[in-house]
């Protein structure tokens, strides 16, 4: 929720943005789809990936449909 206002609700005032409802959702986390420089910037997560038994070659999906439906129902 700190992040939610923070990001949304401050940034989205100052340009005058004003949603009807706002949320956050996580994302998609793809090693093989980012550029040299954030490989580079991410290595750390990747290696922390790889401590957990992980496999960093594969993308790893964030996203909770179900919330991101219940959401946008709620806009309807």
């Amino acid at each position: 929720m700190e992040w939610k206002k923070k990001y949304v609700t401050e940034v989205g005032a100052k340009y005058w943005i004003r949603p009807i409802s706002a949320a956050l959702f996580g994302g998609v986390l793809d090693f093989e789809q980012l550029g040299f420089l954030v490989k580079a910037i991410l290595k750390s997560t990747k290696k922390a990936i790889e401590e957990r038994g992980e496999d960093p070659s594969k993308p790893y999906d964030f996203r909770n449909w179900e919330e991101i439906r219940e959401w946008a129902a709620f806009l309807v």
